[in-house]
């Protein structure tokens, strides 16, 4: 390492973001900061490439750092099983175990494909989306109930896809994603579409911003056939999560053709990682694929809004 103090101030910003990840998630989308006790950091500064040694070592100690039980889990500080529970988000009782297990799937080297500092917001990100989940299975579980459908409620997303996803899509800011945390409300019926997405409205905190209704009878035809109800919503801890609204036949549709969308996101990506348009076969491709998903989805839509 040939800059030590880099090395340093790389490994203090971890150490932080693992116990106090909402004053780091404040500090880098320019909001107001109050460092954490103990915790100052010069301003201005600039962590460069090297500090990337600092920070992944930072993240397996504090991964590696501990002992496992006769039956190789993770322990707590002592504590006993906790199954695959990281003790530095287990630490003096900041976190939950089940939150802590959540976090125990999430790669520091997937991370560590953005630069230092945002590897820093990102894992404070997922520490906050752990934190938060039982409040947002809770909500998403009683609006479910609520019109009489089911919730989905899958784990953190991936940090492999994370870290491509913050790439790709948002210019390596980490702040960009909003699905770390994220669930479906599978209803029967597009009336039970609308009631799940009023009583959203009045469980969650429903940002103005990434907002889709395409269940809605009114909203536009679109040119690859596929509908649903998508909303950003703000947790109290301030994570914001990704809620969606859908009906059984049309997420089978979308299961059916998910290698036609990576296809086509691909394609996309690609263009818009190298700045420039797509090509004359790369749209020919595009409206290919779109045709093909429209092909399929709009029977089901036809079926549900009873014009089938």
């Amino acid at each position: 390492m040939s800059n030590l103090h880099d090395r340093e101030e790389a490994v203090a910003l971890m150490k932080a973001a693992l116990r106090h990840p909402t004053p780091l998630f404040r500090k880098y989308n320019g909001e107001r900061y109050t460092p954490p006790p103990k915790f100052k950091t010069r301003k201005g500064m600039d962590l460069r490439d090297e500090a990337r040694t600092g920070v992944v070592e930072a993240i397996h100690k504090a991964w590696e750092d501990q002992e496992r039980n006769e039956v190789g889990q993770w322990t707590a500080g002592g504590g006993g099983g906790m199954g695959n529970a990281p003790k530095a988000v287990v630490g003096r009782g900041t976190i939950s175990a089940p939150s802590a297990q959540l976090l125990a799937h999430i790669n520091p080297e997937h991370l560590l494909r953005l630069d230092a500092v945002q590897a820093v917001v990102l894992g404070g990100m997922y520490r906050s989306a752990a934190e938060a989940k039982p409040e947002f299975d809770r909500n998403m579980t009683e609006v479910a109930k609520a019109v009489e459908g089911s919730a989905a409620l899958p784990g953190l997303k991936g940090s492999a896809r994370a870290a491509e996803k913050i790439i790709d899509d948002y210019k390596g800011q980490a702040a960009g994603i909003k699905d770390l945390l994220r669930g479906t409300v599978n209803v029967s019926s597009i009336d039970a579409a609308q009631g799940a997405l009023n009583d959203i409205k009045g469980k969650f905190e429903v940002l103005p911003t990434g907002q889709r209704n395409l269940l809605s009878p009114t909203a536009p035809d679109p040119v690859d056939g596929y509908r649903d109800i998508k909303l950003n919503v703000r947790m109290s801890n301030g994570i914001v999560a990704e809620v969606q609204v859908n009906v059984p036949e049309l997420l089978a549709v979308k299961e059916k053709f998910h290698k036609e969308y990576e296809e086509r996101r691909v394609i996309q990506g690609r263009a818009e990682k190298e700045g420039r348009p797509l090509t004359a076969r790369e749209n020919e491709d595009v409206e290919r694929l779109n045709a093909t998903m429209k092909a399929a989805y709009d029977p089901v839509w036809a079926r549900l809004t009873g014009k089938g």
